[in-house]
């Protein structure tokens, strides 16, 4: 069996301690450092296969050192996952959506953290960087599911798209989806109604739990983003982008 190395980087001793041992007790080799700058040494060095980032680090922000390591040719492959305390909005949503794999937060559970880092970690293998710009958003969203063979039948609903790009978006609905499934979008953008298809490439489960709701994250490929329909689009990510 494989021993994937994880370099974790926590100034919070108590918090990089408990990540250790969960992750040691799985069967990972854990790297560790509490600096931006040790985590750029460490994974030129070791070249780990994962990345957990602080964004909160002593000497700099986690997600500028993110930005190093992917302009750096020997770091640039290494997927990183942000470690938050709280949801990135705006710029910073964008950057994490540009440099990083993804985003965990620090108050999830270790059993669910595990289960994360198995799923980037099978990602990683087929790792590429992302080749569109994400900008967070916050526009409805209709969909409309082809009939399956068991039913026969139809599934349509609504939920919100919270990022957009010219290869994808994320659209939370409150039911999860297999992956694969092929849905006609309709998308409520201000300058009005645009039409597309795409793919499901994930379904994952939110919880909030002041809030009392959960609700399921999934990322959507286009599958038909004409030049058209794109310039329908585009002008509500470029206001996004000014507004950040």
């Amino acid at each position: 069996m494989q021993t994937h190395t994880i370099l974790v980087v926590e100034p919070a001793e108590h918090f990089r301690a408990a990540i250790r041992r969960s992750l040691q007790q799985s069967g990972y080799r854990v790297l560790e450092s509490t600096t931006g700058a040790g985590a750029l040494t460490l994974a030129a060095a070791q070249r780990p296969n994962l990345i957990l980032m602080d964004v909160e680090l002593p000497d700099g922000d986690g997600l500028e050192v993110a930005q190093e390591l992917r302009r750096r040719q020997e770091t640039s492959r290494i997927p990183i996952v942000v470690l938050s305390g709280e949801g990135a909005l705006g710029q910073r949503a964008a950057l994490i959506a540009a440099f990083c794999a993804g985003s965990i937060p620090k108050s999830v559970a270790l059993e669910r953290l595990e289960r994360d880092l198995r799923l980037l970690l099978s990602m990683a293998r087929t790792y590429v960087p992302r080749r569109f710009l994400r900008y967070p958003v916050e526009i409805p969203a209709f969909y409309r599911r082809k009939a399956e063979a068991s039913t026969g039948e139809e599934e349509a609903g609504a939920g919100i798209v919270r990022t957009l790009s010219e290869g994808g978006a994320r659209f939370d609905l409150p039911n999860p989806m297999p992956a694969a499934t092929i849905l006609d979008l309709r998308l409520q953008t201000p300058g009005g109604e645009v039409s597309t298809a795409g793919k499901v490439v994930y379904s994952r489960h939110r919880v909030d739990k002041k809030a009392g709701k959960s609700w399921y994250m999934h990322g959507i490929q286009f599958t038909n983003m004409d030049p058209k329909t794109f310039d329908l689009l585009k002008p509500l990510m470029d206001r996004e982008a000014a507004a950040t």
